[in-house]
């Protein structure tokens, strides 16, 4: 997603097999977002979907104005990227 899209303010990746509290985190995301899987979208502390979910929104074209809905005035810009 980040490839495709120029998101201000730059999302906050956590790579959680990378992070010391990893696992924890995601057992937190799962009671939080009902969501097992990874990666766990989330726009304003609201799980956006998985992977699948945002490829969908992608090829639908309708993942910018999802995420600017869900994120109101915290989301100042979100564009495709051309490449």
């Amino acid at each position: 997603m980040l490839d495709l899209y120029a998101i201000t303010p730059a999302p906050y990746v956590v790579e959680l097999d990378q992070h010391d509290l990893g696992s924890r985190l995601q057992s937190s995301l799962q009671k939080m977002t009902k969501r097992s899987t990874v990666p766990n979208i989330l726009v304003n502390g609201k799980s956006l979907g998985g992977g699948d979910d945002v490829e969908a929104l992608h090829n639908a074209e309708t993942l910018i104005k999802r995420i600017e809905e869900m994120g109101g005035k915290r989301i100042m810009e979100m564009k495709k990227v051309n490449k």
